[in-house]
């Protein structure tokens, strides 16, 4: 699998430490929402692999990499709720 650049831009961002202004956290948000999107499509398809149980191999492959998306994706959630992405400020 190769990796997907909004994956790159993600990763990028968490582990750079940034402190964005307002519109930067804005578009971060965005961002992070595209991350998840894309994370959630990809984890339906390797679902709908795993469900059909065609080729072994094939199957297997698909859950390894729902469960590294799976990884990703709560790790994408968290960025998102740290980033008071959902509109509620936590105190």
């Amino acid at each position: 699998m190769k990796p997907k650049p909004l994956l790159i831009i993600f990763f990028y961002l968490c582990f750079t430490g940034l402190n964005p202004t307002s519109s930067e956290a804005i578009e971060d948000c965005q961002l992070i929402n595209k991350v998840l999107s894309n994370l959630g499509r990809s984890m339906s398809r390797h679902r709908l692999i795993i469900a059909q149980g065609g080729d072994p191999t094939i199957v297997d492959e698909a859950s390894r990499a729902l469960s590294t998306e799976t990884k990703l994706y709560r790790n994408a959630k968290r960025e998102y709720e740290k980033a008071h992405c959902d509109g509620w400020q936590r105190q």
